[in-house]
């Protein structure tokens, strides 16, 4: 059996060296203001290299990005087998402790998507729906707009993967499945 070859050490220094200038640039200005110049100036390196690694910046972002947060087991605390609640935990530290730079990420400069519309927007209407419900008996354990910005977010995030084809459900099913969600986080 053949053993995985071993990326060549000129490749990883550059790539690194592609993502510190990115992340570097990210802290002094928003993410869509950086050029593949401004990377490569910051790097030392030249286009051409960039070009030979990545086939943009945004490409060198999900790089970085898949590089530097603690994703997977081996990145999580070692103290025990991995759960949601210390993934949640050390993917929040993580962010937290590089604040600027996911900050510039997730930064629009003031301008909306239309899919941050329509979040927005389902997030409103699932606040009343759960206010109403809490008026009626029911218990969160969260605020009410917490519970509606987290499974608008969650929402929006499930029908763009299940637009894309990567989910192999049908319509109804989706729809079963959110509801069972949603109706499953609060009682009363």
């Amino acid at each position: 059996m053949e053993k995985p070859k071993k990326e060549d050490l000129r490749v990883r220094r550059t790539r690194k060296l592609l993502s510190n200038a990115l992340f570097e640039l990210i802290r002094k200005k928003p993410f869509e203001k950086i050029t593949v110049c401004d990377i490569c100036e910051e790097a030392m390196v030249h286009r051409a290299t960039f070009y030979s690694h990545y086939s943009d910046k945004d490409e060198l972002l999900i790089h970085s990005i898949d590089e530097h947060l603690p994703m997977n087991a081996a990145d999580l605390d070692k103290s025990g087998p991995p759960d949601s609640h210390n993934m949640v935990e050390e993917i929040i530290n993580y962010i937290s402790d590089n604040q600027e730079i996911y900050s510039s990420i997730f930064r629009k400069n003031g301008a909306y998507s239309i899919s941050d519309r329509i979040q927005k927007m389902f997030s409103s209407k699932l606040q009343d729906i759960v206010n109403e419900r809490i008026k009626n008996g029911a218990e969160i354990s969260v605020s009410p707009e917490f519970w509606a910005d987290f499974y608008a977010g969650a929402c929006i995030g499930v029908v763009r993967k299940w637009l894309a084809g990567d989910m192999n459900v049908g319509k109804q099913e989706l729809i079963d499945n959110l509801n069972t969600l949603l109706t499953a986080s609060y009682s009363g």
